[in-house]
């Protein structure tokens, strides 16, 4: 449907060429006692005659149908009240008193004369007219004197009647209005007051087109019972065509109750027409579980089930929607509720009935078929005059961002008004603007004026933001100021040289920023309380892993060592230390890692960093070398070279223990110490030895979660893991895989799920996502790694045999599968293959059924060898590309016992399998080394991992090894995590785990079946919840564009000034900044915000210019944080 929205249009004769406020040059003493001034107001009132109402292009005889009769505006009874403007608030300080009312009651001008007495205050007047027969209890305004405006008009209702209102010359409608702001130091006042009616109007007709159906009765349900006179806080935005302001949004009282479907208003109609008799309470008909509606009810003439005749009606729903935008000027792409606007007319035109209605007008009520064809009639060059807009405000910024903590330079921001008394600066109350110095905080009438801001300091805690107000008369602009806060995170590789370094120690992680997740629309606070701030007591090592590695020097320059604790330079948050290798190496590699802890009174841990002693890894900035991150072509990653914590990103000499690193728990900051050895030929726990100054390695299992995550914040060296539970997981083919595991934070703590950034992982819509927290233990500028880094693919479709094995009731699982490039039958055929059954002597003799399905590979869904290499390589068969066989293993051969080492060697830019040497199809030789070791292979070592539930250690106390899932986490089975949470089955048992790429190596029985990562969403091995594991970060850096960022390439605007429309911008990942601004005519609110949700955010442009031509074009960008280049968006005038 067409909507077209009259502005109930107030007219002026001639002499509003002056209406502008004026103020007389003689000034009077404004503290003489006694001394009185006269204000005399000019009312402009609703109403024109047809030939002004009609829009240019529209209907003549639809136009004429919403003329304005003589009582709509008819004036009974006057308020004047007196606002005082202070402090950013509107103050009553009385009412004008004496008031004298000229004119005729059908005129569209009327004048009024009163007194009020003098002073130096900015005021503004607010007329109320008609209140007498519209307030049930007009309130008692002395009684309201010294509240604010918005408290009184909310004192101010009317009650609109359960018959309708009836207009006469007793009752008027309810209007209001308001002037600019004056001055009360004069003789006389003289000024104009256009009013804005508290009411809508409606009108019903039937089309001279539309043959079939006589209009009779006319009902309106559910509109308000009550209204407010003047609106409290909503304001006439929207900018009419003639350059007017008019409401586009109702303002509804909080106690307000719509007439119950017993209490319908009627009307009664004549030659088709209902008109000047149906007026409105505001009604907010969007988001309404009752919104207002309209019944018609008439006689139809065309074909159905009613027999024609003048006591036969037929009753129609009309709903008020329709497919216009009123912001935009535009349609719209689908039908919407409208709400019922104050001083808004809306016309209903019926062009045609096809069917009949029910028989009652209740029956229509619920009766949703649409059988009444309805034009909801807008006369768009209609004006209104609203509030004055007597002067102008504007600055060139609303917002400025610094780019950096430290950046102390100064910013400008131009500001210009017409106002008589000019501009000033305005303290917001509650606002902190103490880091910010200002200048040219004035300006005058008509002066662009440079107000220059400078940060007084660096910034050395949280984000900071600062807002005031840029305030003439009326006219208030709100600036922002922020300044980031240093860069921060949980862990700081450091290097050897460049001591002393410094160590923030009063922020959390990554601060305030990492504290919020955004997901599925809604954020999810990772804190329990407070802030990301923090005042520690003293400064302390937890651990190292030798002692004397890190020595803390407090603000007086005096070191500190091993466990005694430091005070630190509170006026910079702020401590220093230095770094000594000497004898300090893991693996054969100088280097370390250490814990420093912030500490409170009471020597409890607050906080806690990870000090990541790497030679040559950092520049004297601290930021890691480009050579020690390498650039993963097949996923658009920027990926560390090595794991969290490790000194080596290849194996040194015959061992990998300086490439493995520490090992998490999914969730937590803090690291736990790593293996000592890359075989499982050792005796003891395995674990490479540290100095405890705290607590040494232990467990704890919670089985109440009572805030499991403040214990691992004051518990760094301590393992946690809740409560066991099994996960239940379909094969796919009618069988079920089950595991029994133990919950670790993902859903033991409140928004567990959301720890190190996401639960989306396995979304393919989403499956970048996820940005840094609080608790992301990687350097400043990394974060733990999204699903996509470790999925690969390699685009083609492929057939892959599931086969059937008959255990237990003939449960169905998936044994191994073969992946084959050839056609061999359709999806779903069934076959029997007895060629395998008699060279695997460890599967059942019986044959075996397969099932065939074809799919692209992937290693999100299933175990992947494509790019990658498994050693120690050693090998009996080596079966690539030979189709007769059903498991993934290219290669088969014997576990390895008491290699050298166990890892992947990964191609990240191509699906082609790393080169071995000598050949990996050579048999029967152990391999280690690579044929071409270049910068697209990444090591990936088996690093052990812990289950907590059998104590922190590689070998328990009799000398077995503590094996995860199926083998040595050593030698057959670790993993490395991502930062996303996923549902560890499908049925109803199913929790949130982590997910995780895990490296299956080979297996210690038989044919050495493994040699593969395995697919993330494989049921039967994949990481438990519970254990810990190895990280290896990513660059939080910017991709060229992220899938889940959206800004729309073009929109469109009306040429006219005024003219407005809307877009939405989506920034799931980063902050956001219009950075290119477009054309001089055009405006664009707001120009910048934070991290959106998936719905995005709302920007609203309009045009300011004059004369703005068809077809004109400009370009606005818009810098998306995390992205690499800035987005843009063409607007075109139409």
């Amino acid at each position: 449907m067409k909507r077209r929205l009259s502005y109930l249009m107030l007219c002026a004769v001639a002499m509003l060429s002056a209406l502008t406020a004026c103020i007389d040059d003689n000034i009077v003493d404004p503290d003489a006692p006694g001394n009185e001034i006269e204000v005399r107001l000019r009312l402009l009132l609703p109403g024109c005659d047809p030939s002004l109402s009609r829009a240019a292009g529209q209907d003549t005889e639809f136009g004429e149908l919403d003329y304005n009769t003589a009582l709509q505006r008819n004036v009974t009874d006057v308020r004047i009240l007196v606002f005082e403007e202070r402090n950013g608030e509107s103050i009553l300080m009385g009412l004008v008193e004496n008031l004298t009312v000229s004119g005729e009651n059908d005129s569209q001008v009327r004048e009024i004369k009163g007194k009020y007495r003098s002073g130096d205050e900015n005021v503004h007047l607010a007329v109320l007219c008609n209140l007498s027969y519209n307030v049930q209890a007009v309130p008692d305004f002395e009684s309201l004197r010294g509240k604010s405006e918005q408290e009184v008009y909310e004192n101010i209702l009317y009650s609109y009647p359960e018959a309708g209102l009836i207009l006469s010359e007793e009752r008027g409608l309810p209007m209001w209005g308001k002037t600019a702001t004056l001055k009360l130091n004069a003789n006389t006042i003289e000024t104009t007051v256009s009013l804005y009616r508290a009411m809508a109007k409606m009108g019903v007709k039937v089309d001279d087109a539309c043959t079939k159906f006589q209009l009779k009765e006319v009902y309106v349900y559910y509109d308000n019972a009550t209204g407010y006179f003047a609106p409290p806080t909503v304001l006439p935005t929207l900018t009419d065509r003639s350059g007017n302001k008019q409401y586009s949004e109702p303002e509804i009282p909080t106690n307000a109750a719509a007439f119950t479907i017993s209490a319908p208003q009627s009307y009664n109609v004549t030659n088709n027409v209902t008109m000047n008799q149906i007026f409105l309470s505001e009604v907010k008909n969007r988001d309404n579980e009752s919104p207002m509606k309209i019944v018609v009810g008439g006689i139809y003439s065309g074909d159905g089930l009613v027999v024609p005749g003048e006591g036969n009606l037929s009753y129609y729903r009309i709903d008020c929607e329709d497919d216009y935008d009123e912001i935009t000027g535009r349609k719209t792409t689908s039908v919407q509720p409208f709400d019922i606007v104050r001083n808004h007319s809306y016309i209903f035109n019926i062009t045609g009935v096809d069917n009949p209605g029910t028989p009652t007008p209740e029956s229509a009520l619920d009766n949703d078929v649409a059988k009444l064809k309805v034009e909801i009639a807008r006369y768009t060059d209609e004006t209104m005059r609203g509030v004055p807009d007597q002067y102008t405000l504007t600055t060139s910024e609303s917002a400025i961002v610094y780019d950096a903590w430290d950046d102390q330079s100064v910013k400008t921001i131009d500001v210009w008004t017409d106002y008589e008394l000019g501009w000033s600066i305005e303290q917001i109350d509650g606002e902190n603007t103490d880091w910010l110095t200002m200048e040219n905080t004035t300006g005058g009438k008509n002066q662009t004026v440079q107000l220059k801001i400078t940060p007084a300091s660096p910034n050395r805690s949280l984000t900071r933001t600062a807002h005031f107000m840029v305030t003439a008369g009326n006219i208030k602009k709100q600036i922002t100021v922020i300044q980031p806060q240093p860069p921060t995170a949980n862990c700081y590789p450091v290097s050897d040289t460049g001591n002393p370094h410094t160590l923030i120690v009063g922020i959390k992680g990554n601060g305030n920023e990492g504290t919020v997740v955004y997901e599925n629309g809604q954020e999810y606070n990772l804190l329990e309380s407070g802030t990301a701030l923090i005042t520690p007591d003293k400064i302390g090592i937890i651990w190292e892993t030798h002692a004397g590695l890190i020595t803390l020097i407090d603000e007086n320059n005096v070191r500190h060592s091993g466990a005694e604790k430091s005070s630190y330079d509170r006026a910079t948050m702020s401590i220093k230390y230095e770094v000594n290798t000497a004898g300090a190496s893991i693996g054969g590699v100088t280097g370390g890692n250490a814990l420093i802890g912030a500490f409170d009174a009471q020597g409890k841990v607050i906080w806690s960093w990870h000090i990541w002693v790497c030679p040559g890894m950092v520049d004297a900035n601290g930021v890691i070398n480009e050579d020690y991150v390498e650039e993963w072509g097949l996923n658009d990653y920027d990926v560390m070279d090595r794991n969290l914590g490790a000194l080596a990103n290849r194996p040194v000499g015959n061992s990998s223990v300086a490439s493995m690193g520490l090992l998490y728990q999914w969730g937590r900051k803090d690291p736990f110490i790593g293996p000592n050895n890359s075989n499982d030929n050792f005796t003891g726990n395995g674990r490479i030895p540290v100095t405890h100054y705290y607590e040494d390695w232990g467990t704890l299992q919670q089985t109440t979660y009572n805030n499991p995550i403040a214990y691992t914040v004051e518990h760094p060296t301590r393992l946690i893991y809740g409560n066991s539970f099994v996960i239940n997981n379909s094969t796919g083919i009618g069988g079920t895989v089950q595991s029994t595991v133990y919950e670790g934070l993902s859903s033991m703590a409140r928004n567990g799920s959301f720890l190190w950034g996401t639960d989306k992982g396995f979304d393919p819509t989403v499956i970048e996502v996820g940005s840094k927290t609080i608790y992301d233990p990687c350097p400043v500028g990394y974060r733990v790694p999204p699903v996509n880094t470790f999925v690969f693919s390699d685009n083609r479709e492929h057939e892959s045999y599931w086969r059937s094995v008959e255990t237990n009731g003939k449960t169905l699982y998936n044994v191994d599968i073969r992946w084959a490039t050839n056609n061999r039958g359709s999806s779903a055929t069934a076959y029997t293959h007895y060629a395998e059954v008699n060279t695997r002597t460890n599967r059942p003799s019986s044959s075996y059924t397969y099932y065939r399905l074809k799919e692209v590979k992937t290693s999100l869904k299933l175990n992947w060898n494509e790019n990658l290499i498994y050693v120690p390589h050693k090998v009996s068969r080596a079966n690539k590309g030979y189709q007769d066989y059903g498991y993934i293993s290219y290669y088969m051969g014997p576990y390895v016992r008491n290699g050298k080492y166990y890892g992947f060697y990964i191609n990240h830019n191509q699906i082609v399998e790393p080169e071995l040497n000598p050949s990996a199809r050579t048999v029967n030789t152990t391999i280690y080394n690579l044929a071409n070791d270049g910068a697209s292979i990444s090591w990936f070592p088996l690093t052990g991992a812990y289950d907590p539930s059998q104590g922190v250690e590689f070998k328990n106390s009799s000398g077995v090894v503590v094996s995860i899932q199926q083998g040595s986490s050593i030698t057959v089975n670790s993993f490395l995590w991502t930062n996303s949470s996923v549902l560890s089955g499908n049925d109803a048992s199913a929790r949130r785990i982590p997910a995780a790429m895990f490296l299956h190596g080979t297996e210690t029985g038989g044919d050495g079946n493994g040699r593969h990562i395995h697919g993330m969403t494989e049921p039967d091995i994949k990481a438990a919840p519970h254990y810990a594991g190895a990280v290896r970060c990513i660059k939080d850096r910017a991709k060229v564009v992220w899938s889940e960022n959206k800004l729309p390439p073009t929109t469109s605007i009306i040429h006219e000034k005024g003219s407005k429309t809307t877009f939405t911008i989506i920034s799931v990942g980063g902050d956001w900044k219009l950075v290119e601004p477009g054309a001089p005519w055009i405006k664009v609110t707001p120009d910048c915000g934070g991290k959106t949700p998936l719905a995005g955010k709302s920007i609203t442009i309009e045009i300011i210019g004059d004369n703005v031509a068809v077809g004109q074009s400009t370009t606005l960008s818009f810098k998306i944080d995390g992205e690499a280049e800035p987005r843009k968006i063409i607007v075109t005038t139409t």
